[in-house]
């Protein structure tokens, strides 16, 4: 097998024990919050309905890679907001004040970068 094929493949197998652990999560879940469920009564009849609904959280993620520099940038920004807001003299008033104004829009802002592999691509 070539590097490409083993690549592809790993990539597979990786897809599909990802899908696996969350249909198993999202069942057993479900089976723990109500026992008297179908889905607690009856498990392998809703086997493919998890599996589905585990394919999507996996494709979304896949498709909803961001910037990691600028996830850690705004996560170091809140985190010291965060610290200097616990801060009871005016230092504290600062990070509230500069948590209150950003109103999550660093959070956003980080979120919906596109990832440094998905600029080149487009490039």
């Amino acid at each position: 097998m070539t590097n490409n094929a083993n690549e592809a493949l790993t990539a597979a197998t990786a897809r599909t024990m990802e899908v696996n652990r969350i249909a198993n999560l999202l069942m057993e879940t479900w089976r723990r919050v109500d026992p008297d469920s179908g889905v607690a009564k009856a498990p392998a009849s809703y086997v493919a309905t998890f599996a589905d609904m585990a394919r999507a959280v996996v494709d979304d993620r896949a498709s909803a890679k961001v910037d990691d520099g600028a996830l850690r940038e705004a996560l170091a920004w809140y985190g010291e907001q965060a610290r200097l807001a616990r801060l009871i003299h005016s230092e504290g008033d600062a990070g509230r004040h500069a948590l209150a104004n950003d109103g999550g829009k660093r959070a956003h802002t980080a979120l919906s970068a596109p990832a440094a592999s998905a600029r080149e691509g487009e490039a």
